[in-house]
């Protein structure tokens, strides 16, 4: 039986609205599963020594259907997991993806496969898209609350200093607008104090945070403002749940080569303190 003929069951068996079209010795089946992007789902099928191999093409984690550096975080791991048992999944390389696959010799049964394959992809997204809003959500009142807590400690600070100007969210300057500091502290003689502040509810987030200060104190290093420049500061939260030591840790290290000395720990109010004096 050729593949047309294989995917002539498939439509039978579920929607005659689904579509198929030939890659080389592949046909690809588009089904009506969709993603959290309303993309539609496909699987693929392929006849090799007497059996039916029917797998994802590795799109699942190509950025096919959702971001792949989101898909390819550790958080995502025990969802894939969860899913390739459920549905009796295997898990190859195509040499660049995994690919998610399973295989039958009966020709009855690959309508079954490509149901279970479909549904795995379209759950696994749609779970951890859940997941991953709600996250962002609690991320983004973390950010909130911990932006808060510093800009007040740091108001406190230069109230004792009538010299010197402090702005919250300043860009480093008209030739740099999308380079953004969480504080900029301007003294009489135009020197520069730039302040980022790291936090995030989960590791990724944290690496997110502390990738993102690494780049804009880089970028304002190399800057023609880097004469005025009198100190990098990075005050990290180290309160919160998303700061994870081990999984962080090059991300840190990589931030304090930027900044010349370490990152302020938001626990230690006289070291911040410190770095402003």
């Amino acid at each position: 039986m050729n593949l047309l003929e294989v995917f002539t069951e498939v439509k039978e068996s579920f929607c005659s609205l689904w579509k198929a079209k030939y890659r080389g010795n592949t046909l690809e089946i588009i089904t009506h599963y969709t993603s959290p992007d309303s993309k539609f789902i496909s699987v693929f099928i392929t006849e090799r020594d007497g059996k039916y191999i029917v797998t994802d093409g590795g799109w699942l984690m190509s950025g096919e259907y959702y971001e792949s550096s989101l898909l390819k975080t550790k958080e995502f791991d025990p969802l894939l997991f969860y899913y390739t048992s459920f549905y009796k999944l295997r898990k190859t390389s195509n040499g660049v993806n995994d690919l998610y696959f399973s295989s039958t010799s009966e020709i009855d049964m690959v309508p079954n496969k490509v149901h279970d394959l479909a549904q795995f992809i379209s759950q696994s997204l749609y779970t951890f898209h859940s997941l991953y809003e709600i996250d962002q959500a609690k991320d983004v009142q973390q950010r909130e609350k911990f932006l808060g807590g510093v800009n007040n400690f740091l108001e406190r600070i230069y109230l004792r200093k009538d010299d010197t100007k402090l702005q919250f969210g300043k860009s480093l300057g008209p030739k740099y607008e999308s380079v953004r500091f969480n504080a900029i502290a301007t003294e009489a003689d135009s020197k520069i104090v730039l302040v980022k502040y790291i936090t995030g509810v989960t590791p990724d987030y944290y690496r997110r945070s502390l990738t993102n200060a690494t780049v804009d104190f880089d970028i304002a290093t190399g800057s023609d403002l880097n004469s005025f420049i009198k100190n990098k500061v990075a005050i990290i939260d180290d309160q919160v749940s998303g700061f994870q030591v081990k999984k962080i840790l090059p991300y840190v290290r990589q931030l304090e080569k930027s900044l010349d000395h370490e990152v302020s720990r938001w626990s230690n109010k006289g070291e911040i303190i410190d770095m402003f004096t």
